[in-house]
C-alpha cells in the first residue's frame, strides 16, 4: 500500500499515525501484525 499522503485520511490524531506505522511495518514485512486498538469515539 502506498503511504504516500495518508495523514489526509485519518480520522483519529491518537491512533492516525499508529496506525500509518502498523501499514509501513506491515509493507517491509509483508506479514500482518496486530491491529491498533484506539479508544477514540470516531472508532466506536
Amino acid at each position: 500500500m502506498d503511504l504516500w499522503d495518508i495523514e489526509q485520511c485519518y480520522r483519529c490524531g491518537r491512533c492516525g499515525p499508529l496506525r500509518r506505522e502498523r501499514m509501513h511495518r506491515m509493507n517491509l514485512s509483508q506479514r500482518t501484525v496486530p491491529a491498533v486498538r484506539c479508544d477514540c469515539e470516531v472508532h466506536r
